[in-house]
């Protein structure tokens, strides 16, 4: 009960300072208009109000009194990204309904897990094997962690071993996700979308698959040393009678993989993500992989959330908040004819941001409409949006920083304690990621 004191406390104070205290010299107008955001974020953050009615109120505020156009407050429902999530929903039901995921996670984890090491390995290997067919993180991360959860639970394990690799399995899920732009189709996305540039899966492949897989190998390897004394056990697992796939097993296979094919393939065919994911939702129904009660997986939800998102970045842009904001930070920020210093400050902003305003796409929408005005004529478009996508992805001082770290902190795998001490390693990894890996391979590439 204290604690929900405190978090009302803090969401109510927060507008409040910022609504009479002006340093941005902002119009009567944008300062209500910053003040209820901020209010916005912070009831997003504690989560002491529902989350969708949170983004109702301020979609309400955005048409009332922004003066931004209709078209780019409700730019998410608007665009082709909202089919693209609204079918990897359906996308991933079908797949967990089929029994084809769990049946792949059994078979590789019975086959090459001796240890509590392999099994964070595999937990990588998985989740990356898993992004390619199961396009929202959600479902495969809520599945990969009730088979571990089932298969820890069966070994005589002390609990800080148990904790140690169901962490694992949310951790890796993270860098994982960008391997390919339908990794996390929400973020991914959003990341692109605000930052209002684009890229094809291909060129999504070209620019971010070879980084992200060094990143995750480099994730599992540093996780490793860090909770080496939790991970020496050996496991004994049982042998499982190898069953076939049923007929709706093998239907999704050959659907996904076509799926995954024109994905791929987009600048050969021209057919856009959106489209193609809504033909494997057409097939999956004709074939009966899909029923009507599947339509319930869709996240209305979300998708209000989502949509607040969206407009929010946008609302910032065009009210004229942004630029405010960014002419404040650009008289103490230092110049430079280098990108280093630029890159830095920037990924140092966004740390910040992202743990304050709570949760990824939070931090994304707050952070890029700022960033954009203050490096956008030193930094390369594209070069910003992936790297903030990075930093809100792979790091994380919270639990609700990350929703995917949030889900196995809400199924209990693991403590408030056990994310927060993860922040000592990810701090410094994510920028060894960003300044050893990632803009490395965009020059490589031709992005930088």
């Amino acid at each position: 009960m204290k604690g929900t004191y405190i978090k009302a406390a803090i969401s109510v104070l927060l507008p409040s300072i910022t609504f009479f205290w002006n340093p941005l010299a902002l119009t009567e107008i944008q300062n209500l208009l910053f003040a209820a955001i901020v209010l916005g974020i912070a009831l997003w953050a504690t989560e002491i109000v529902n989350r969708t009615i949170v983004s109702l109120g301020l979609l309400v505020v955005f048409v009332a009194i922004s003066g931004v156009s209709m078209e780019r407050i409700f730019t998410f429902p608007l665009s082709s990204n909202f089919i693209t999530i609204v079918s990897s929903f359906l996308l991933s039901a079908g797949v967990v309904n089929s029994g084809v995921a769990k049946k792949v996670a059994d078979a590789v984890l019975n086959r090459y897990c001796k240890s509590l090491v392999h099994l964070v390995i595999a937990a990588c290997f998985l989740n990356l094997l898993l992004a390619v067919v199961i396009p929202q993180p959600i479902p495969r991360i809520t599945l990969l962690g009730s088979i571990y959860f089932v298969l820890l639970s069966e070994q005589n394990l002390k609990e800080e071993q148990k904790r140690a690799v169901l962490l694992s399995v949310f951790v890796t899920a993270t860098t994982t996700a960008m391997v390919l732009r339908t990794g996390d189709v929400v973020l991914n996305n959003a990341a692109l979308g605000i930052s209002g540039v684009d890229l094809s899966q291909t060129e999504w492949i070209r620019h971010m698959t070879v980084p992200s897989l060094l990143a995750s190998a480099l994730l599992v390897l540093s996780y490793i040393l860090y909770q080496k004394k939790h991970l020496s056990a050996s496991i004994v697992l049982p042998k499982q009678d190898s069953i076939p796939l049923t007929m709706q097993g093998k239907k999704t296979c050959l659907l996904m993989a076509l799926v995954v094919l024109l994905w791929v393939t987009e600048s050969i065919h021209g057919l856009s993500p959106a489209w193609v994911s809504l033909i494997g939702v057409v097939l999956m129904f004709l074939f009966q992989i899909l029923k009507r009660k599947d339509l319930k997986t869709i996240n209305l939800g979300l998708l209000i959330f989502l949509t607040a998102e969206f407009g929010l970045g946008n609302v910032l842009a065009d009210s004229g908040i942004a630029d405010a904001v960014s002419s404040l930070l650009k008289e103490v920020m230092p110049g430079s004819d280098t990108i280093f210093l630029p890159l830095l400050l920037m990924c140092l902003s966004i740390y910040v941001l992202h743990t304050l305003f709570g949760g990824a796409m939070g931090a994304l929408a707050v952070s890029l409409p700022i960033v954009i005005a203050i490096w956008g004529d030193t930094l390369n478009p594209y070069i910003i949006a992936l790297t903030a996508l990075v930093l809100v992805t792979c790091q994380y001082v919270f639990p609700y920083n990350q929703l995917t770290i949030l889900v196995g902190y809400g199924q209990k795998y693991y403590g408030f304690k056990d994310v927060m001490k993860l922040t000592l390693l990810l701090t410094p990894l994510v920028l060894i990621f960003v300044f050893g890996i990632y803009v490395p391979w965009w020059k490589f590439s031709g992005l930088l």
